[in-house]
């Protein structure tokens, strides 16, 4: 049971930190007009649904909450993408200092979460799980680069329309990244954190097989 407490915490935390990246992407995409911020926000609420599932699935769990988070991504995916593809056609002034100021914070809170993951001892059936974690956040901490690229020339060039579609192509790239993860909630019931799939049943030190059953 205190183990259980241990894990619950690893994963309470991590998704905490991701809730204050939705709220920063929400407000400073609102005070930007970018809707690749907007984006990357719904991207950040796929992450919820991750940790809320590792967090009520450490031991046991249904995968039906995961096909039911896969479903609200996908919605949410079509409708900024949607948006995305409205604004290529009539493409609107993005402020450049919004833009970077959520892209920096978004990277050190993506940094902050494997900080969390890293500084807590899981048991080794837990090592797959924690390592694709970490992997994901890195990954989202890297799309922030194009984002901070993005802020630069919105803040260079203000009225260049080929510039303000930029936002809108950034935009549909953290769609794609939503679409996807929210596909493979719904079709395997799990999400593939890293990129790449895990190999099931490793051998451990134990001496016996384990197969990763934290979504069932």
């Amino acid at each position: 049971m205190k183990l259980l407490k241990k894990h619950k915490l690893v994963y309470l935390q991590a998704g905490l930190v991701a809730l204050i990246v939705i709220g920063t992407d929400l407000l400073l995409g609102y005070l930007s007009n970018s809707i690749s911020l907007v984006s990357d926000a719904g991207h950040a609420a796929a992450d919820i649904g991750i940790y809320a599932i590792a967090f009520f699935a450490v031991n046991h769990g249904k995968n039906t909450g995961a096909r039911i988070n896969g479903v609200i991504i996908l919605c949410v995916a079509v409708a900024l993408g949607i948006e995305a593809v409205v604004r290529i056609y009539h493409p609107e002034r993005i402020s450049g200092g919004f833009v970077i100021l959520s892209a920096v914070a978004t990277l050190l809170l993506n940094l902050w979460q494997n900080s969390i993951l890293v500084s807590k001892n899981l048991p080794i059936e837990e090592e797959d799980l924690k390592a694709s974690l970490m992997a994901h956040n890195w990954w989202d901490a890297m799309f922030q680069i194009p984002l901070i690229l993005g802020g630069i020339f919105f803040l260079l060039w203000p009225e260049n329309e080929p510039i303000q579609r930029l936002d809108s192509m950034l935009s549909l790239f953290f769609c794609f990244k939503m679409a996807q993860a929210g596909i493979e909630f719904v079709a395997d019931g799990k999400h593939d954190h890293s990129g790449h799939k895990h190999s099931h049943g490793p051998k451990h030190i134990h001496g016996h097989e384990h197969e990763e059953n934290w979504i069932d």
